[in-house]
């Protein structure tokens, strides 16, 4: 039997057992207390009358641990298998060990069962220095599995910035009651360390931030997988990847509609392998890469499988890639690889569209736009600037009511407006004046004087906006 048919199988056991309690829950449950800053025992409370938790130990050697439920005043020791209870909603138990060498392991993991409801809080980091104040994880597998099938509903602060290999790979795999997820502020990532860390947290709907820059082979591998109602990807800096590093990292996020960006520039074996796979509303990709086509193993193998919506997939500027698959671009996504520039009216009416090269900047070639009567066209929201990332960029007129047009024509405050030959004269302007031609260049500009005149030669006939004050101006030479 497959992996996906173990997982349910387990998901559908947690449900259970942790529905017991759960259908007990007819108290109101109580205010979590406040934990201290200086407290930073893993600590545990309880959100459903009769919760409890054990510790379950298949290394060769029992882990140190102990609890406190006076706040830490007294502890005592838990041996594996050994249960506690907490009676009413709001009990708090705190925990600690000294296991220099690690709590959990790989493949053979020390971790928690549960019953009920419970919200963890404080750091991990106590049960391997028996203070929490530590930032470095000592071994292989620290918390392998430390919190698989539980009911935990938040997870504790997990504040190690030195990670090692499979740390906290199927931390938090199938809990399903999961809503609040830790902080992961490491920047340099090991071998699996966070593979299957959040598998099938099926109302997990916001990831955490992931900082790293420095990837390991399978770090992100299966993190999210079966997510089912995650609705953000974090951002994913870094610009070189390691093999199986995204693999399977988003597959089965079936509510998830846009995809982080994926700046690297160059494809490892198995790093994209069913990344988005079952991501059925998916419908914006964007990568660094120019190619898919690579000499590297399976890169992008099935990636894109039942990803059927529409969408776009956009490529860095001057890519030629057009192939569509499952293992390609998605079917119905639109590539993007170069710069699509459209002008339009308020209400989205469209003037004029072009497709410009990278690095170019847009120039409006349409007619002069108008919007009806005593409406005149006075310019664009937006500067003209050059663009260098694909994409479509919206320009949109902007008008002016109740400005004529014409020789001496009234503007603002007493300002005048007249034409004369090739020149536009300005007189009694307040404010600065500055003239734009039609593709919202910058011609002319000047302080204004309002006693005197000023001229403004113009090298060619057309049509040209002047504004003075408050004021626009559409002026015909």
């Amino acid at each position: 039997m497959g992996k996906n048919f173990y997982t349910w199988f387990f998901m559908l056991l947690t449900l259970l057992y942790c529905g017991n309690a759960m259908a007990d829950a007819t108290s109101v449950p109580g205010t979590i207390p406040a934990k201290p800053e200086s407290d930073k025992y893993l600590t545990f409370t309880a959100e459903t009358k009769g919760s409890t938790f054990s510790l379950i130990n298949t290394k060769q050697e029992e882990p140190n641990l102990e609890y406190s439920t006076d706040g830490g005043e007294t502890w005592t020791t838990i041996h594996a298998s050994e249960t506690v209870t907490l009676e009413n909603v709001g009990d708090v138990v705190k925990l600690r060990g000294t296991n220099p060498n690690g709590f959990s392991g790989f493949p053979e993991p020390a971790y928690f069962t549960m019953t009920g409801r419970i919200a963890a809080s404080g750091s991990v980091m106590s049960l391997v220095d028996g203070t929490g104040e530590s930032t470095t994880i000592p071994s292989r597998g620290c918390f392998a599995s430390l919190f698989k099938y539980s009911c935990l509903t938040k997870a504790p602060e997990l504040p190690a910035t030195e990670l090692e290999d499979r740390c906290y790979s199927s931390m938090f795999k199938c809990c399903v009651y999961l809503e609040d997820v830790p902080e992961l502020p490491a920047t340099d990532l090991t071998y699996d360390c966070y593979y299957d860390m959040f598998d099938s947290c099926i109302i997990l709907s916001k990831a955490p931030q992931l900082p790293a820059t420095e990837l390991e082979a399978g770090c992100y591998s299966f993190m999210f997988k079966d997510c089912t109602a995650l609705t953000d990807a974090p951002e994913l800096p870094a610009t070189k990847i390691a093999d199986s590093c995204y693999m399977s990292m988003f597959e089965g996020c079936r509510i998830l509609t846009k995809g982080p960006e994926l700046p690297a520039t160059e494809l490892r074996d198995y790093c994209y392998k069913d990344m988005f796979n079952g991501c059925y509303n998916l419908n914006y990709i964007k990568v660094g890469i120019t190619t898919l086509d690579n000499d590297r193993t399976e890169t992008t193998y099935n990636w894109v499988k039942d990803v059927d919506k529409e969408g776009v997939f956009v490529f860095p500027c001057g890519s030629k890639y057009d192939k569509h698959g499952i293992s390609e671009v998605p079917m119905n996504f639109e590539i993007k690889s170069s710069v699509t520039v459209v002008f339009q009216n308020p209400g989205e009416t469209e003037l004029w569209r072009e497709t410009i090269e990278c690095g170019e900047t847009p120039t409006y070639k349409g007619e002069t736009p108008t919007y009806g009567e005593g409406y005149v066209f006075t310019g664009w929201d937006k500067e003209f600037t050059e663009l260098t990332e694909p994409g479509t960029y919206y320009y949109t007129a902007i008008y002016d009511k109740g400005v004529e047009t014409g020789v001496e024509t009234s503007a603002s405050d007493n300002c005048t407006v007249w034409t004369d030959g090739l020149n536009i004269i300005v007189r009694g302007a307040q404010d600065n004046i500055q003239i734009y031609n039609l593709k919202g260049q910058l011609i002319h500009s000047a302080e204004g004087d309002a006693d005197k005149a000023v001229s403004f030669p113009m090298s060619a006939h057309g049509t040209y906006i002047v504004k003075a004050g408050k004021r626009s101006i559409t002026v015909e030479l």
